[in-house]
């Protein structure tokens, strides 16, 4: 289940995307807190790597500290401190990476503005300690963990995250590992309560989405937690990001990033559900409807059966399905 070093080579277009979705949403989510008064938030990243790939593209904790300086007026204005955890466990890499943000922040001046703490340990061995952390802080918190492979984020793990205050989380996932390996038993120490069938009989193309959906099944009864995925093809392999939020201003934020990012369906950089061939006509008349019109039709539907009434409700029943509010609106 291992996977290549991303860093020693130019990062792929998967990569990209996954980091634009990251970019994206932090600049959205920086500066809601400053505004609101929190003197500090932090950015937690935990498989920071680096800093660039191997031709200097920026990877997540250079974006991060590039955000940072995008928003150092608000940020300065409201005298918010920006704590930044970063963690790899490749001793190298999480020297350069210090190396390189010491510099940056000596460079602009942004001693004052950030708090950095970088780490070189093992994520099974740090998560506990750094988790007891933030919810000793609780200060707004956004974590990304950028996993090789399906391993770390267990379902500990996971519902430990859902517990946190205050905090959004984002994480990588190979689904196609998902699929490829939960049939061996070495699978089953990370994911125990995998349902080995349903990933067995899923069509590649949606097994992140099925994903998704058992990590939803693991939200603790007394969480809030919404979850949601953006599937990401890489040649043959499907691979993801999985989103976390118990806030729907987090949830908003993140639809819209995604849409963004392919406006046909929000969930994927690619076709996932063939809406391109939805214009088609079905053999026995009308047409499939597109993911668009399929909410407009249930929105529709539950205003005339009065099952919606308010804004409020039109409002949650489009982050419960994914669609941004904006376009709910115009229903």
């Amino acid at each position: 289940m291992s996977s290549p070093d991303i860093h020693k080579a130019d990062f792929d277009e998967g990569t990209e995307i996954k980091l634009n979705i990251y970019r994206q949403y932090l600049s959205a989510w920086i500066p809601v807190f400053p505004k609101s008064g929190a003197k500090s938030i932090q950015i937690c990243d935990y498989f920071s790597g680096p800093g660039h790939d191997a031709s200097g593209s920026p990877g997540s904790p250079m974006i991060a500290m590039s955000l940072i300086k995008e928003h150092r007026a608000t940020l300065g204005s409201a005298g918010t401190k920006v704590i930044l955890r970063l963690n790899d466990m490749d001793q190298s890499k999480a020297s350069t990476l210090s190396q390189v943000l010491k510099t940056e922040i000596d460079t602009h001046s942004l001693g004052g503005l950030v708090d950095l703490r970088i780490t070189s340990r093992d994520f099974s061995e740090i998560y506990e300690e750094e988790a007891g952390e933030i919810q000793r802080l609780s200060v707004p918190s956004f974590i990304f963990m950028d996993q090789y492979g399906i391993k770390h984020v267990t379902e500990p793990v996971f519902t430990s995250l859902c517990r946190l205050r205050r905090t959004d989380f984002m994480f990588f996932v190979s689904s196609s590992a998902f699929k490829r390996f939960a049939q061996e038993e070495e699978f089953l120490k990370y994911h125990p309560k995998i349902n080995r069938d349903e990933i067995k009989e899923c069509e590649p193309a949606h097994i992140h989405r099925k994903i998704r959906e058992y990590y939803q099944a693991m939200v603790p009864l007394n969480c809030e937690t919404m979850v949601y995925s953006f599937t990401i093809k890489k040649d043959k392999n499907i691979y993801g990001l999985i989103f976390c939020t118990s806030h729907p201003l987090g949830a908003e934020k993140f639809i819209n990033v995604a849409w963004k990012e392919n406006g046909q369906n929000g969930e994927a950089n690619f076709d996932l559900d063939n809406d391109d061939g939805a214009a088609q006509l079905l053999i026995f008349g009308g047409k499939r409807l597109t993911k668009k019109e399929s909410f407009e039709k249930l929105l529709r539907d539950q205003i005339i059966s009065g099952t919606i009434s308010t804004n409020k409700e039109a409002y949650q029943l489009c982050l419960a399905e994914g669609i941004p509010p904006a376009f709910g609106g115009q229903s």
